[in-house]
């Protein structure tokens, strides 16, 4: 799971998996979606602030002091209640221009899943942990002679903590070596909560894999093996919640 705070949560394909028509009508009605997936982000940002220092005393002490949007993993409720709260605001705002019944009824449909997402968090709690770790950034990538041939990888890198939790990975990134050459990889503004990384590659997007099994040291940099790539686990999304925060009041959001 990413932190709340790593970035773009839902995306335009994850709205058209609970309503295929979502393109039409954004592209019928003047929509622009990724405008309102960010819109939903900020709104649901700013009822998780609001709601997170309710929480029950004495029920976790992992965090000093109340915990923050960072400690928030995107559980499944989470981003659900993103998703439908979403696709409530399109409706909405379709409506509003054309007062069509049909977007009306879509509205109040979306508007009661929101609001049955947000309690299911509500229920089953805030997914937390105690020292998150962010998505990594754009890594360095370059050459160093070797005895290597001409190729182009796909990397990834991620973030670990003291502890190994690692956390999600950042984007995909190419570089293309030539012969006699191998492929250097540096992560880049390493976070506070960090005592190393991770490094994923392959020489293809959908085969990319862990290539460090150990954590590497922050300040070092990787360099492909001359015998060529390893295959290892594939990258994962981030931290898993350590506990989860039952809440006082139910998420009214919808």
């Amino acid at each position: 799971m990413s932190v709340f705070t790593d970035g773009v949560i839902a995306m335009i394909g994850d709205l058209r998996s609970y309503e295929s028509s979502i393109l039409d009508v954004a592209h019928t009605e003047g929509i622009d979606l990724t405008a309102k997936l960010a819109l939903a982000q900020e709104e649901v940002a700013v009822e998780l602030e609001a709601l997170l220092p309710r929480r029950r005393a004495g029920v976790w002490s992992g965090i000093n002091g109340r915990p923050k949007l960072d400690n928030v993993v995107v559980t499944r409720p989470l981003k659900q209640w993103l998703i439908f709260h979403t696709l409530a605001i399109v409706y909405r705002d379709a409506y509003n221009s054309q007062l069509n019944d049909r977007y009306l009824g879509k509205r109040k449909e979306y508007s009661e899943l929101a609001k049955w997402a947000a309690r299911m968090l509500s229920e089953i709690g805030v997914g937390v942990v105690s020292t998150p770790i962010p998505k990594a950034s754009e890594p360095i990538m370059s050459t160093t002679p070797g005895n290597g041939v001409a190729g182009r990888y796909y990397v990834r890198v991620a973030w670990r903590n003291a502890v190994g939790e690692e956390g999600a990975p950042g984007e995909v990134c190419v570089a293309d070596t030539s012969d006699g050459t191998l492929l250097t990889v540096a992560p880049t503004d390493p976070p506070p909560a960090a005592s190393g990384w991770s490094v994923y590659a392959g020489t293809s997007p959908d085969d990319i894999t862990l290539q460090s099994v150990e954590a590497i040291g922050l300040g070092q940099q990787w360099t492909a093996p001359a015998t060529g790539l390893v295959q290892g686990r594939k990258p994962g999304d981030g931290q898993e919640a350590e506990t989860y925060l039952m809440v006082d009041q139910t998420l009214q959001r919808g």
